[in-house]
């Protein structure tokens, strides 16, 4: 079966720089994926959130191998020390929680405002 992850990585800027980011997204984001990916606007920023449950997430598995590559030259372009990279001001954040109660990974990109968050609650069968 093997050990299970949870994750949610989300790619945007502002509202007014979204239309480049979303054109690099939908042509470079590997569809071999198994996650959702859609799109997302919260009024201020614009742009993509991907997501699955259960995903094994082993350093060389092939589906880990080109999310890992995606992001790697999207925050190439994101990160990079230009007034262009500066001015796209494109950000992103990941989240990978895994099966184990101290296994979190959280990752954000130099523009990140904070739009993806951990949340821990109790529930149990009788409420």
């Amino acid at each position: 079966m093997g050990y299970r992850s949870d994750l949610k990585a989300v790619f945007y800027a502002p509202k007014e720089n979204a239309p480049l980011l979303k054109l690099y997204v939908d042509e470079n984001f590997p569809k071999e994926l198994d996650g959702e990916l859609h799109p997302i606007d919260n009024g201020r920023h614009a742009g993509y959130e991907f997501g699955g449950n259960g995903w094994k997430w082993y350093p060389s598995y092939p589906e880990i191998v080109a999310f890992n590559r995606f992001v790697s030259n999207y925050l190439e372009l994101a990160d990079a020390d230009s007034d262009e990279a500066r001015e796209r001001a494109w950000a992103y954040e990941f989240v990978r929680i895994g099966e184990d109660s101290d296994d979190v990974e959280e990752t954000y990109s130099d523009h990140a405002h904070y739009l993806i968050r951990i949340s821990r609650a109790i529930d149990s069968e009788f409420n």
